[in-house]
């Protein structure tokens, strides 16, 4: 056996999750020694060794002077997702950020030739959330806005890899977390709105988590404290909410609105424009792009705000959710993905 040899266990390692991946999913032949050489820059004798491992666990069949065999096929991984609503009957052309990334993870998984199936909270609750529905499940996608308890329980006590779903900040939960990381983008805005002539921060928030990453980045971007203000809002997120305050504020040119959300965002907007104030009058910026794909309001998006690459996004949520599955083992990481300052005509707009 070749186990000891570190390196060659390192490429075999690899090469599990090669055969595993979509690419093989349905052909019967593996690269070969010296392609996986080339492909992982090690040298023909560790590629060789590390083929040979594979050949030791069945998975392959060596042939001196032909392509490698693929001997066992793997069955279809089984994937569930926990999910608070089903979005995919939406067209494309109707969706908002959150039936978009919904999407695009269920043709991830389609991609992937992946079995899977969607529970909601009410699927769930017919089924008394019985652990049996997971008895042949490979992983878990779940969403972490899942309030409910028995939910939450049941997917936390889970053994096999999941991925938490659309969370802005760490959770205390066992088992994978891919985050936007919204903080580069908010110290961009707060540079701009210094080079741009704001002369005051106004940061709207809900959650601590939004407020302290506000005022790092206002520190990074060195805003003195006299240069910003807190606002706290005891509202939940709503675009009415946000319309009825903002239609009793002052609307001063040289202050920005930072707000949590874009739907705080963007009842801003409205009221200040129905009070008959026009785009450089006020400036307001949101966080999530959440109105980027037809949505808050429908037709041309206004609001500038940060967003993420969702089609990356998605795709690296299920990278790290096969890999874990490859590897046969869960495990609890937390991946940050940066976003982006996403411009539009509510702040820093010229025409």
């Amino acid at each position: 056996m070749l186990h000891s040899d570190n390196a060659a266990c390192k490429i075999a390692d690899k090469l599990r999750k090669l055969l595993a991946s979509a690419e093989y999913i349905s052909r019967s032949e593996f690269i070969s020694s010296r392609a996986a050489a080339k492909l992982y820059n090690v040298s023909h004798v560790t590629a060789c060794r590390a083929m040979h491992i594979l050949e030791q666990e069945g998975v392959i069949r060596c042939k001196k002077g032909a392509v490698p065999q693929i001997t066992y096929r793997r069955r279809q991984p089984r994937i569930a997702c926990f999910m608070t609503s089903d979005f995919s009957h939406i067209p494309p052309e109707n969706c908002s950020a959150a039936p978009r990334r919904f999407q695009l993870l269920m043709e991830g998984l389609k991609k992937r030739n992946a079995e899977y199936k969607l529970y909601s909270f009410y699927d769930l609750a017919q089924e008394h959330f019985s652990k049996r529905l997971l008895d042949n499940v490979d992983g878990l996608l779940v969403e972490a806005g899942f309030s409910n308890l028995h939910a939450r329980a049941l997917a936390a006590e889970f053994p096999k890899p999941k991925v938490w779903l659309w969370s802005n900040e760490p959770l205390l939960e066992n088992g994978n977390q891919v985050l936007p990381d919204f903080l580069p983008g908010m110290t961009e805005i707060f540079k701009k709105a210094r080079f741009h002539g704001i002369k005051k921060c106004i940061l709207h928030f809900n959650r601590s988590f939004f407020k302290q990453m506000m005022l790092t980045a206002a520190r990074l971007s060195d805003w003195e404290e006299n240069e910003y203000a807190l606002v706290e809002h005891g509202f939940p997120h709503s675009q009415l909410n946000a319309y009825r305050y903002a239609m009793n504020i002052e609307v001063v040119p040289e202050e920005l609105h930072i707000c949590e959300v874009d739907l705080t965002a963007f009842g801003f907007y409205q009221a200040f424009t129905d009070r008959g104030y026009k785009v450089g009058d006020f400036n307001i910026t949101g966080i999530g792009n959440l109105e980027g794909r037809g949505h808050l309001p429908l037709g041309e998006p206004c609001i500038t705000t940060l967003g993420s690459n969702m089609e990356y996004f998605a795709e690296r949520i299920l990278e790290v959710l096969f890999d874990d599955i490859a590897a046969g083992k869960p495990r609890s990481r937390i991946e940050r993905i940066a976003s982006e300052l996403i411009i539009r005509k509510s702040a820093f707009y010229k025409k």
